[in-house]
C-alpha cells in the first residue's frame, strides 16, 4: 500500500489525518479541495520509492480544521428536530470524518459538510419521512435516538405594518404557523406572539426596543423562516403612533386590567397583551395620555390629574362584546374616542364595580369632549340621558340617530365623533348619598381602583 502525504513548507503531515481529499488532475493550479476548502495556487504530485506525495501551498489549509476519527461514529444529537425536505441539519458527535453517507429514515442526505469530526451539517433530501438520522463511515454507522419529524413548510410573507413604530403591535402573515408557538425574531431579540393562527401571529414590540432596520424571521413548530426587512422607527411626535388611524400625541400606555384575563386582546385597538410584571394585574389596556388634561377636564371636580384615551372602532368593539376591565390611578380619567354608528343603533353602556377595591363609585358620560365631568349635568339625583353616577352599576341608554329617541336614551348622530368618559366618583348630590367633590379611588386610599366597562 502507498503511503499519501502532504508537504506544506518543511512539514509533512499523513493525508488520512484529513476528511476528504478530492484531486482534478497531477499537476494543476485547481482543482484541489481540501475538507471543503478550494486551494489556490500550483500543486503537484509526484512519486518517488517510497510512494507518492502531494505537495501543496500553505495557503491550502489556512484556517481549516484537522478531521480526525478513532473509532466508529456516534451521534449525541441534532438540530433541528423539525423541518423539511430542504432543512440543513447539524449533527453533533464524535468520529464523524470520511463520512460515506448521511441518511434521514433511509433517505439520503444531500450536501455533507463535515469539521473537526464533531459535528457535521446535512440538507434534507427531497421525499424524507420522519425518522431517525444515521451517519455512515468507513468505521461503521451510527443511528440518531430521536427522529427528525418532518412537518410543513413555515414560511414568513409579510409583516404589517411595515416600517413599524415601536410601542405598538405588529403582525406577521405566513404559512403554516402553529397556533400558541409561535416566536418573532427582530435581528437578534425573540418576542413571543400574543396572538397567533396557522396564518398570521401577533406581538407587542416595547417602546424601549431601539429604532433602526432589521431582518425578521418566524419561529415555529421548530423550524425558522427566510428573513424580511424591517425598519423600526422611534415614537417622536403626533405623526409616528396610531391607535385605529388616529394619531397619539404622546407615546402609548399601558393601563392594568382585571386578572382572570376577562379583557379581551385586540390587536392594533385599544387593548394590550397579557404581561404586566405586576401579577395582580397580568393584562394591559393600551392608551395615550392627553397632553392638556387642565384644558380637557376643565370643569371636573375634583381635578384630573391625569386623562387617558383610547381610540376605537365602535363597530368591531361593540361586536366583540367588550368586557373591558380597567384600573386608574386616584384621580385620573379615561375616555373611549368613536365615531357614532349608523342610523338606528341602540344600546347599553355599562360599569360594574370590580372585585378588587369596592366601594369606588363611578361616573360615566357620553360627550362630544373627553373628559366631561361637570356634575351640574346631572339633571335629576343621579342621572341625566348622557351622564350617570350610581350606587352599584352604571347604565346609559343611548340611540345613533337624526331623528327623536326615547325618554331614556342618550342621543347621538352618525357619523358624527364622541367620547365614552369614565373616572371613579360617585357624583350624586350629597344629599343623596353621593360625595360630587371627591375622587373615590382616592378616598379608598388603594392605588389603583376601577371595574368592568361595556359597550354593547
Amino acid at each position: 500500500m502507498k503511503n499519501y502525504c502532504i508537504r506544506i513548507s518543511k512539514f509533512v503531515l499523513p493525508l488520512l489525518a484529513f476528511a476528504s481529499i478530492s484531486v482534478g488532475s497531477q499537476a494543476q493550479s485547481n482543482g484541489l479541495t481540501i475538507n471543503g476548502k478550494t486551494c489556490t495556487g500550483t500543486w503537484s504530485l509526484s512519486s518517488s520509492t517510497t510512494g507518492t506525495a502531494l505537495t501543496v501551498p500553505d495557503s491550502c489549509l489556512t484556517g481549516g480544521t484537522q478531521c480526525t476519527a478513532n473509532g466508529a461514529p456516534t451521534i449525541g444529537s441534532f438540530t433541528p428536530t423539525v423541518g423539511n425536505a430542504s432543512t440543513v441539519i447539524t449533527v453533533s458527535g464524535a468520529n464523524l470524518c470520511n463520512v460515506a453517507s448521511v441518511t434521514v429514515n433511509g433517505v439520503a442526505a444531500t450536501a455533507v459538510s463535515t469539521g473537526s469530526g464533531t459535528s457535521l451539517t446535512a440538507t434534507v433530501g427531497a421525499g424524507t419521512t420522519t425518522g431517525k438520522v444515521a451517519v455512515s463511515t468507513g468505521s461503521g454507522t451510527a443511528i440518531s435516538t430521536a427522529d427528525f419529524t418532518i412537518a410543513a413548510l413555515v414560511t414568513l410573507t409579510s409583516l404589517s405594518p411595515n416600517p413599524f413604530t415601536q410601542g405598538a403591535f405588529i403582525t406577521m402573515n405566513g404559512t403554516n404557523f402553529k397556533p400558541g408557538d409561535v416566536y418573532i425574531n427582530i435581528g437578534a431579540t425573540t418576542i413571543p406572539t400574543s396572538t397567533s393562527s396557522t396564518t398570521t401571529a401577533t406581538a407587542y414590540v416595547p417602546a424601549t426596543f431601539a429604532s433602526g432596520n432589521y431582518q425578521v424571521t418566524a419561529t415555529s413548530n421548530g423550524q425558522t423562516t427566510s428573513s424580511i426587512p424591517l425598519t423600526v422607527g422611534a415614537v417622536q411626535g403626533p405623526g409616528d403612533y396610531s391607535i385605529e388611524g388616529d394619531l397619539i400625541p404622546t407615546p402609548s400606555r399601558l393601563i392594568p386590567g382585571v386578572p382572570g384575563g376577562k379583557t379581551p386582546y385586540r390587536a392594533g385597538k385599544t387593548n394590550g397583551p397579557p404581561g404586566n410584571p405586576d401579577p395582580a394585574y397580568p393584562y394591559q389596556f393600551n392608551s395615550y395620555a392627553a397632553a392638556d388634561t387642565a384644558t380637557k377636564c376643565a370643569n371636573a371636580t375634583p381635578a384630573i390629574t391625569r386623562l387617558w384615551q383610547h381610540n376605537i372602532d365602535f363597530a368591531t368593539y361593540q361586536a366583540s362584546g367588550a368586557n373591558d376591565y380597567v384600573f386608574l390611578k386616584p384621580n385620573e380619567a379615561m375616555a373611549w374616542k368613536f365615531v357614532a354608528p349608523a342610523e338606528g343603533t341602540a344600546n347599553i353602556i355599562q360599569y360594574g364595580e370590580g372585585t378588587l377595591v369596592t366601594s369606588t363609585r363611578a361616573y360615566l358620560s357620553i360627550s362630544s369632549k373627553p373628559c366631561d365631568f361637570d356634575v351640574r349635568k346631572l339633571t335629576s339625583a343621579s342621572y341625566s340621558l348622557c351622564h350617570a353616577s350610581e350606587v352599584n352599576g352604571v347604565s346609559i341608554y343611548y340611540k345613533s340617530t337624526t331623528g327623536a329617541v326615547d325618554a331614556y336614551q342618550c342621543k347621538i348622530t352618525p357619523g358624527q365623533t364622541y367620547y365614552l368618559n369614565y373616572r371613579t366618583q360617585d357624583a350624586r348630590p350629597v344629599s343623596g348619598g353621593g360625595s360630587p367633590t371627591v375622587d373615590s379611588c382616592a378616598a379608598s386610599g388603594k392605588d389603583v381602583c376601577g371595574g368592568l366597562v361595556q359597550i354593547k
